[in-house]
């Protein structure tokens, strides 16, 4: 739900943007895409949780030890560094989708004198295959790379805890 709500904000802010800017004809090259740092810190905050779950599954499934039962808080560097670029990856695979759509919207726009009503319909139009709930291709693709990509932080929380020198005795 962060995440559909950060998109709709991008959205407003850069119908605003185009309100304000349409008629230059620099528009599309003047485009940027607001709140991505704040989409990538949401997914990297679901990873984060995701890397966690896996964690906890792993001691759950281990007998109940002290080992086992052991809590720490933190999660490992290594596997914060790992989230983190995967999160930048995802992120501008992202961008660039919903980036390189909205040019072409703004472009077409310029080129058929559209007015400003019909351009801003499909620029909500861009944004609608990223945040609605509709079977659509994009749609389907940005779940399916959220989806993968939380998975990949799970197992690693469950890989990175079976590592851990203190479950070494509950695992031969």
């Amino acid at each position: 739900l962060a995440l559909k709500n950060t998109l709709v904000e991008s959205r407003d802010d850069l119908i605003k943007f185009v309100s304000a800017n349409y008629g230059d004809p620099k528009l599309p090259s003047k485009v940027a895409l607001r709140r991505m740092s704040l989409f990538q810190s949401q997914l990297q905050d679901g990873m984060k949780s995701s890397f966690n779950m896996g964690r906890e599954y792993i001691r759950q499934e281990l007998p109940k030890t002290n080992a086992a039962r052991r809590i720490s808080g933190l999660t490992p560097p290594g596997a914060l560094n790992y989230l983190s670029q995967k999160a930048v990856t995802v992120t501008g695979i992202v961008r660039e989708k919903i980036l390189g759509d909205i040019k072409i919207v703004l472009l077409n726009s310029i080129a058929n004198a559209e007015s400003l009503g019909d351009t801003t319909i499909k620029l909500k139009s861009v944004y609608t295959n990223y945040i609605d709930e509709a079977p659509d291709v994009t749609t389907n693709r940005l779940q399916t790379i959220i989806r993968t990509n939380q998975t990949d932080a799970l197992n690693r929380g469950r890989l990175v805890e079976m590592r851990d020198p203190d479950m070494a005795l509950l695992i031969e």
